[in-house]
């Protein structure tokens, strides 16, 4: 028998090891994988033929061959089913999977395996997270309502490999050639994971 090493999560750590870990790490790739392509098309690096929902359709191939969850998949599939009809530009990309995990969090809040009571399914960003992204807030301190404009230059920001991948733990060169191959994953991502 193989005894394989425990995983520690160090940005997804839950209360304990049935926690976040793999789900919140999953959700994290994701967006950061959103964000950046935001991000490479607007510094004009991204092929033309990318189109906008590609990524997207990308990652709900990957849910839907991958994600052992049946439920869960049969959950997004079903929310995301008219996705490529919804995303018509990049930015509309990162907001689409921003709501999405929103709403799976409000989905997912009452049930007890799934909920870290040190970390509570709320509304991403809270207002002490970004009080210029939150326009309204419930009797709870929970976001009812966002500005989208505001959300999406948060959401560039926190996603972002740079302040995923603190400078206190990398080197600048190291930091470097980190984001140059996450670039070109992401490109490859864009450009053929697509053909599942």
């Amino acid at each position: 028998v193989i005894k394989l090493p425990e995983l520690k999560f160090d940005h997804c750590h839950g209360s304990d090891i049935s926690k976040r870990g793999y789900t919140c790490s999953l959700w994290l790739l994701f967006h950061s994988m959103t964000v950046k392509q935001a991000i490479l098309h607007e510094q004009n690096l991204l092929p033309l033929n990318v189109k906008p929902s590609d990524m997207f359709l990308s990652i709900r191939e990957y849910i839907r061959n991958f994600f052992l969850c049946e439920e869960c998949v049969k959950n997004f599939l079903n929310k995301t089913s008219n996705a490529e009809n919804q995303i018509k530009s990049f930015k509309a990309n990162v907001l689409y999977f921003w709501r999405g995990h929103n709403k799976v969090n409000e989905h997912l809040r009452g049930e007890q395996i799934s909920n870290d009571p040190a970390w509570p399914k709320v509304p991403f960003p809270t207002k002490q997270q970004c009080h210029s992204c939150v326009r309204q807030i419930d009797e709870n301190n929970d976001a009812l309502e966002y500005d989208e404009n505001e959300t999406y230059n948060y959401l560039k920001y926190y996603y972002d490999l740079q302040n995923i991948a603190s400078q206190k733990y990398l080197s600048s060169k190291t930091n470097t050639a980190i984001n140059l191959q996450y670039n070109h994953l992401l490109l490859f991502l864009s450009t053929f994971l697509f053909i599942f």
